[in-house]
């Protein structure tokens, strides 16, 4: 592995290398983590977008109230279809979840 110091392109040490790698793996290891917070932020938003239509002088529509609770139980859901799928199709499935699409 290479790094630059200075302008100058120079061989990282063995140290170094090991440091890179243990960074690159933390960062990985914590994709799920990240991908979890988007969903649930996106989550959030779509929530609050409707929270209006929830108010007491509003009569919520039954498709409505099956669409919200749906939200309310995503991360339930998630992870369950996590723990059947595997850990490693979890990126896959939190932006199929995110972007609106039905996991198949």
């Amino acid at each position: 592995m290479k790094k630059y110091v200075n302008g100058e392109l120079l061989d990282m040490t063995a140290e170094e290398i090991t440091a890179r790698q243990a960074e690159v793996k933390a960062w990985t290891d914590g994709q799920a983590d990240r991908d979890m917070a988007a969903l649930r932020t996106e989550r959030n938003k779509r929530l609050a977008d409707t929270d209006y239509l929830a108010m007491s002088d509003q009569t919520l529509s039954s498709e409505m109230t099956t669409y919200r609770q749906a939200l309310r139980d995503i991360q339930p859901v998630l992870h369950h279809l996590m723990m059947y799928l595997g850990r490693r199709n979890h990126n896959a499935i939190c932006r199929k979840i995110a972007c609106g699409r039905r996991v198949s």
